[in-house]
Parts: C-alpha cells; sequence; structure tokens
C-alpha cells in the first residue's frame, strides 16, 4: 500500500444521525496529527491494535460524530474474533448505534474468515444505526479507510446464523426503526458509472459524477466526481449575498475529500491546494455560494452536498 509520505464509549440516540461537521480550515494529509494506541490520551477502541494511526479531519461537537483517517497495518486480523474463531465459536455479527460511511481508499481489506466479502480500496460502504455486518475484518498489506461517524462509536455483537444467506439487515431488537435510508453492504467505486455533472442546472464541462448515497432525513448526499485539468469543480460566487441562516445547519453544508489528483480554491489564483487526502468543510457555501474550486489536474474525490445542488445531466 502506498500513502503520502507523513510526518468503546456509548452513544446515545436522541436523535436521527446527522453526517454535517462545524467549519474545519482546509486541511492537507501531512498537516494531520497522527494518533497511535502508544500515544493516545483517552479511550482507544480495542479493535485498533498497535501500528494502526488516525488521523482526525473534523469534529461535530453537537453529536460527537467525526471524519477520519485510519490506518491498519500490514497483517491486521481484529484480535478478539480470531480467538473467538480459534476456540470454535462460529463468528458474530457487529452493531453500532451511529451511522458509520466508510471508503477503502488504499490497500486492501476482507470481512470474514473465510471472507464473506471484500472491501480492497477504492470501495464504498454506509451503515445506517443497528444495521449487522461480519465483525472478523483482516487486511493482509495494510489498508487506509476514510471514516464518517455520526456519534461515538460503540458496540454490540450477535452471532451469525450457521445458515445466514449473505445478505445484511438490521438488528431486529433495535429500539429505534429502521433508517429511511438505504444502507450499502459493498460498492466499488469503479463500479459506478459516470456521468456529466452540472451544481444548480449550470454544467460542469470536463466534470464526471455519480451519487453514491443519499441521507433521506437530513438531505446530505456523497457524490464520487472526476475532472480533467483545468476544469471548474464548483463555479463558486463572486459577491455573495448575505443569507440568513434561519435554519441552522440543516439549510447549508459542502465537504470535500480529495482522493487523486489537486484542486485549487479561489475565484482568481488559488489560494487553497488541496493534494490527495486533503479534505475541506465549508457548511456556508450553500445556499449563498463559496470559493470557485478548479481540477489542476487529473482528480478523483468525494464531495457531500446538502440539498440537489448537483445533478447528472
Amino acid at each position: 500500500m502506498t500513502l503520502p509520505a507523513s510526518s468503546p464509549r456509548g452513544a446515545a440516540m436522541t436523535d436521527l444521525p446527522r453526517l454535517a461537521h462545524d467549519h474545519r480550515d482546509p486541511v492537507a494529509f501531512d498537516a494531520l496529527v497522527v494518533e497511535t494506541a502508544e500515544d493516545h490520551q483517552g479511550t482507544w477502541q480495542p479493535n485498533w491494535p498497535p501500528g494502526t494511526e488516525r488521523r482526525v479531519l473534523g469534529r461535530d461537537p453537537t453529536t460527537g460524530g467525526s471524519t477520519t483517517l485510519l490506518t491498519f497495518p500490514a497483517g491486521y486480523d481484529r484480535s478478539e474474533e480470531r480467538e473467538l474463531a480459534s476456540a470454535g465459536h462460529p463468528q458474530r455479527f457487529e452493531y453500532h448505534s451511529c451511522h458509520e460511511e466508510i471508503v477503502s481508499v488504499a490497500g486492501d481489506y476482507v470481512f470474514g474468515d473465510p471472507p464473506l466479502y471484500r472491501f480492497d480500496a477504492p470501495a464504498y460502504l454506509n451503515h445506517p444505526p443497528f444495521w449487522l455486518h461480519p465483525a472478523r475484518q483482516r487486511s493482509a498489506g495494510g489498508v487506509l479507510l476514510l471514516v464518517r461517524n455520526s456519534h461515538p462509536v460503540d458496540f454490540g455483537f450477535c452471532y451469525i446464523p450457521p445458515a445466514w444467506d449473505g445478505r445484511e439487515h438490521y438488528l431486529k431488537a433495535a429500539r429505534l426503526p429502521p433508517s429511511p435510508s438505504e444502507a450499502v453492504t459493498v460498492q466499488h467505486l469503479a463500479d459506478f458509472p459516470l456521468a456529466p455533472i452540472a451544481e444548480n442546472a449550470v454544467p460542469l464541462p470536463g466534470v464526471r459524477g455519480e451519487r453514491l448515497w443519499t441521507d433521506q432525513v437530513t438531505g446530505w448526499q456523497t457524490w464520487l466526481l472526476e475532472a480533467e485539468a483545468g476544469s471548474t469543480l464548483a463555479a463558486g460566487a463572486a459577491a455573495p449575498a448575505p443569507v440568513a441562516r434561519t435554519q441552522g445547519p440543516a439549510s447549508s453544508g459542502d465537504e470535500w475529500f480529495i482522493l487523486e489528483g489537486q484542486v485549487g480554491f479561489g475565484s482568481d489564483e488559488p489560494h487553497t491546494i488541496l493534494d490527495a487526502y486533503g479534505y475541506r468543510c465549508d457548511p456556508d457555501r450553500y445556499p449563498a455560494g463559496g470559493d470557485r474550486a478548479t481540477a489542476r489536474s487529473q482528480t478523483r474525490l468525494l464531495r457531500w452536498v446538502r440539498g440537489g445542488h448537483l445533478q447528472v445531466t
């Protein structure tokens, strides 16, 4: 796995998950503080062994949710699940009371042993609260994951039935009704058909994309975009009119994560340039507008917007 050079808590579900985060200045991968099991202050998730590294992109102080980059080392095999299997126990399902959205950015990853399905990069999954998925997870060569949790992570487990048909589903004993948003078990990004894109009904020449997922409650959408060098990814607004945010964060929002290439932000000369694994969170972009974004090379990225601001044409 090639990466750029770099220097159990309970979650009370008092409201529906929100994937928004407060404003975060643009950050580059190299500038992020690396946390490990050895130097971490506070609770460290038990399924993160020595050699694990975490880089925090943003936190939502309202919900306790976070967006992080998580690296599992080569040879990762979740120890508690391996020990159960060695003792002759059946494999287990795992579930959380938070909503988790994960992108496999680089490396290999597999659920189950023997493998139930692979999550090798580049791939996407989306687990609503109380969605059951296999707890045994392994990586032979190491993996880098982009993880978006709506709340602090907790863990619940139950055994996988011997006659399981391979289809994931909700925990029937959950106290909350199933999310109206679709779950995604695993979808490889190369399998998504990309089409020309428009922003607010204005075509973006040289940009192709596909909507990966929609939060039916909050209106957030997850998009995969590819752009040719010199293409405008976001038109921006030279002098956006002030907008009263009477609806709170539900009225706006825009997040970016660069998978490959380089993006510049700024109306004239770019004042911010993000390379691979760079991140930007701008809660005020919509509906008022914001910086113009331009692909400075062949670029691939993830973009989260609230509402129908991006469309396939």
